[in-house]
């Protein structure tokens, strides 16, 4: 793999030490009110995808990107496809904004990893892209570490991989995990992994710790905010763990597919059985059934967005200042369609 042609493609820019010494500072917790009208709207729409994989809504909640078969999408909250990543005969398992939404990530069915950097100017009408291989087959989940500077990718071939995104190279790999690796997550100070042989893998700069759930549960998916974290699994719990003690929710009925945690208390599930569940400090405030098995969610702000299989989108929330318009659209340098 050529390095410095995957710097230049890549666009990211060295860091100040001041920066790279934000890697091991914790975030700084954020205390938010309990959320109100969580569902007060809904907006549906059906995307380019035959197959949807994974959902994700950008650090100001303006934005929402879709991926599946074919091609990774850029919506806004009222349904406007701001462009379109186009990989006819592909397909795209997971995809994530970086911390200041400059960086979109997205695995591979193929194990490639795809970066974007999106356009933050009228004057820049190119988006630069670069792809990363890394793992040997499909690219189950990713998520970026909070300082933006590394991002942490699980697959099908049990491998966790941290890569380095100032020079695009794979920092280090993790593969002791006996099992395909379901979800990725970083804590303040740790790394987080769920396998698909029931497994809870914790890293640390000292070591690593594992946790195997009771009663065959598989854990499919993994979240992880200042010190709370939340996984559910294939029987249809949720767990939430606050320090020593664990709480778990009113199961779905059939497998929890998908959960996201926000600052501070509160947290959305959604299940095959159609459901999408909003708990505030671990007690279900309100729910909505959607037409299909729930395969994917995000939560960011007042926004809510889940994706069905079948390639339906629904966003639930708030909507004020959320939705970018084709005006805007077109000065933060996409092409709305």
């Amino acid at each position: 793999r050529n390095h410095s042609a995957s710097r230049r493609s890549a666009g990211l820019d060295q860091r100040t030490n001041r920066e790279r010494s934000r890697i091991a500072t914790p975030r700084q917790s954020t205390r938010i009110a309990r959320p109100s009208r969580p569902f007060d709207t809904t907006t549906t729409w059906r995307t380019p995808h035959p197959r949807l994989y994974d959902v994700a809504i950008s650090p100001r909640g303006r934005v929402i990107a879709t991926c599946g078969a074919n091609s990774v999408c850029l919506w806004s909250s009222a349904g406007t496809l701001l462009h379109e990543f186009a990989r006819p005969g592909g397909a795209f398992a997971c995809v994530k904004f970086s911390p200041d939404g400059s960086l979109l990530a997205s695995g591979g069915f193929d194990g490639l990893l795809h970066i974007w950097e999106l356009p933050r100017s009228r004057s820049a009408r190119t988006i630069r892209h670069v792809a990363l291989l890394g793992h040997d087959t499909v690219i189950n989940d990713l998520d970026f570490h909070f300082s933006g500077l590394f991002l942490a990718t699980g697959g099908f071939d049990q491998r966790v991989i941290i890569w380095n995104l100032q020079t695009g190279v794979a920092e280090m790999t993790l593969g002791n995990a006996r099992a395909e690796i379901t979800s990725v997550c970083f804590g303040d100070e740790t790394l987080l992994a769920t396998a698909a042989d029931g497994t809870i893998t914790r890293w640390t700069a000292g070591g690593s710790s594992c946790l195997t759930l009771p009663g065959g549960q598989l854990p499919l998916c993994i979240d992880h905010v200042d010190e709370e974290t939340i996984w559910s699994t294939s029987t249809g719990h949720v767990a939430w763990k606050q320090e020593d003690s664990v709480r778990v929710m009113v199961p779905h009925q059939g497998a929890a597919t998908a959960v996201r945690m926000r600052p501070t208390g509160w947290f959305a599930s959604g299940g095959r059985d159609g459901v999408v569940r909003l708990y505030f400090r671990g007690r279900s405030m309100v729910t909505r059934t959607l037409d299909g098995p729930v395969g994917a969610l995000d939560v960011r702000r007042n926004l809510i967005a889940a994706a069905t299989e079948d390639g339906s989108l629904s966003i639930f929330g708030q909507q004020e200042r959320t939705g970018l318009s084709k005006a805007e659209a077109t000065s933060a340098g996409y092409q709305a369609e």
